[in-house]
């Protein structure tokens, strides 16, 4: 079973496709207490068609349906993709998913955003969101297990928290580098200050704290 490091709650995005089998697994696994599905949706009303991934989610099809094929009796919040392909509508759909799970959580809570499911865009924006821009939240991918590096077995299906701590951190540490260019030293520092905090690689960590000492001195120097 996953063993969230928070002491909360653990509450989990996920964007919907049309086979249901790897998010029920992920349920399963994490047993969420609070569930963020990210849906395409092509009707004008609330009601999902079996045309969308949606139906997974509400539809009446119990072979079908995520939450009664995983037996996930919790709460939950349907977000709606009206065209699933299109960058800019699924960007804000799974912004506005994303800012509802961080408002839904308390001090103490994990949260994880599974994007296995969906269309390529939908996971590519999740992952985007994810990887650079939310530090808040988990990314989690399922897979299936591999006999190698050509083809899954299909057998037996994995759900897993990733650590994008080090892509995180470079990302982020060009904006270092641009304020000690314009030797903007203690917005630096408080940049570097308040990656720690977010940050559980241990070895990313210490790079940072390495940092954060160079540019302290560089300020201290400045001052």
């Amino acid at each position: 079973d996953f063993k969230p490091l928070q002491l909360g709650r653990i509450d989990l995005v996920m964007t919907v496709g049309g086979t249901p089998k790897p998010l029920t697994e992920a349920i399963k696994q994490y047993k969420p207490d609070f569930i963020v599905f990210i849906c395409s949706h092509d009707s004008h009303d609330e009601k999902p068609s079996p045309t969308s991934s949606s139906f997974n989610v509400d539809g009446n099809d119990p072979e079908k349906n995520i939450r009664t094929l995983s037996n996930y009796k919790g709460e939950y919040r349907r977000f709606d993709v009206k065209n699933p392909d299109d960058f800019p509508t699924v960007y804000q759909a799974t912004s506005k998913a994303l800012q509802f799970a961080r408002e839904q959580a308390e001090p103490g809570d994990e949260i994880l955003a599974d994007y296995t499911g969906g269309t390529k865009t939908m996971s590519a924006v999740l992952t985007i969101l994810l990887f650079v821009l939310d530090l808040e939240i988990t990314p989690s991918l399922t897979v299936s297990r591999r006999k190698d590096t050509q083809k899954a077995t299909g057998a037996i299906i994995i759900a897993r928290p990733l650590d994008v701590d080090l892509p995180r951190s470079d990302f982020l540490n060009r904006t270092v580098d641009d304020l000690l260019e314009k030797r903007l030293y203690h917005p630096a520092c408080a940049l570097l200050e308040n990656l720690i905090e977010k940050f559980r690689n241990n070895e990313v960590r210490d790079r940072i704290i390495i940092r954060l000492e160079k540019c302290r001195a560089f300020a201290r120097w400045d001052a």
